[in-house]
């Protein structure tokens, strides 16, 4: 009877996971929607960190599905991050060719970003900022660039704006992949109930006196 209320108990404590652990995911591609990429980023930061403290503390699961899932979890989200201004460009941005008018570099752990500052033909300031890996502009280049006009996504070149569509069919792959891994995350046996408990029926102290 214990084991199959358990046994009831995982298809509704694997839906819980997958549930939560695709709040990050959706949170992370609606905000990259509506805001810049910094503030995307926070949005899936906190989502994320959330959703895995809940999961952890109302799910407990166990295994290496529950890393599993956990790993599709956050690359959904980057990827998400990473292809939602792609998808912006793709379906409202502009193209134009656009002059430089400074650059500076931004430096993390990965490595070191040049960002360009851009203006329109006719002197009209881009939002956002160009991102390159390496130094390929100067103050005064012209270079071709599709920008977002309301200012959501940064500027980038045609081609990078073409991955909009792969990155966003990788995130959907990710959170099914997320969800799929929540059965076997929660699907451990629990602690044993139904064995031999501790021996009440042999002799005893004073046993058959």
């Amino acid at each position: 009877m214990v084991e199959s209320r358990s046994a009831t108990r995982r298809p509704a404590r694997a839906a819980i996971m997958a549930a939560v652990l695709s709040v990050p995911v959706v949170a992370t591609a609606v905000a990259a929607w509506f805001l810049p990429t910094i503030a995307a980023a926070a949005v899936m930061v906190v989502s994320g960190a959330v959703s895995v403290t809940v999961v952890t503390k109302a799910v407990d699961p166990a295994g290496r599905g529950a890393v599993s899932a956990g790993a599709c979890m956050v690359g959904a989200s980057i990827t998400a991050l990473i292809g939602v201004p792609l998808l912006i460009l793709g379906a409202r941005g502009e193209h134009v060719v656009a002059t430089v008018t400074a650059e500076h570099i931004a430096t993390s752990r990965t490595g070191s970003t040049y960002k360009y500052r851009l203006v329109t033909a006719d002197g009209r300031k881009i939002p956002g900022e160009l991102s390159e890996p390496g130094h390929e502009f100067s103050a005064g280049d012209h270079v071709t660039v599709v920008y977002d006009p309301r200012g959501v996504a940064d500027p980038h070149d045609d081609d990078f704006v073409g991955l909009g569509r792969p990155l966003a069919g990788l995130t959907l792959a990710l959170l099914a992949a997320t969800i799929a891994l929540c059965v076997p995350a929660t699907g451990g046996k629990g602690p044993a109930t139904g064995g031999k408990g501790p021996a009440t029926g042999g002799k005893g102290p004073g046993a058959g006196r």
